[in-house]
């Protein structure tokens, strides 16, 4: 699923270039820019947001990074149930040590 700003931001940046090109090509009422300053500034703004949609597309297309699997536990050696207890020391061996 795509994060909120990246789903949204192309609205505003296709508005952006449509009034840029708009400004350039003109619209019933309204002659087209003739001054090359103004044209060239309504181009550049069309061609950055056009760059922004492409850029924010590429991002969400991109794998997000994985983190590196954790370890777990160590695992411990099972306890050995078959073993025979030490034998008990005898009152000799209590005297000797």
């Amino acid at each position: 699923m795509s994060k909120p700003v990246t789903a949204l931001a192309p609205l505003p940046a296709g508005a952006i270039a449509a009034a840029a090109v708009a400004l350039v090509t003109g619209w019933p009422g309204r002659p087209p820019l003739t001054q090359p300053a103004l044209v060239a500034a309504a181009l550049a703004v069309a061609a950055i947001a056009v760059l922004l949609v492409v850029r924010l597309a590429a991002a969400a297309r991109r794998p997000a990074p994985t983190r590196p699997a954790t370890t777990g536990p160590v695992p411990r050696p099972a306890p050995v149930t078959h073993a025979t207890p030490p034998p008990a020391p005898t009152p000799g061996d209590r005297l000797a040590a």
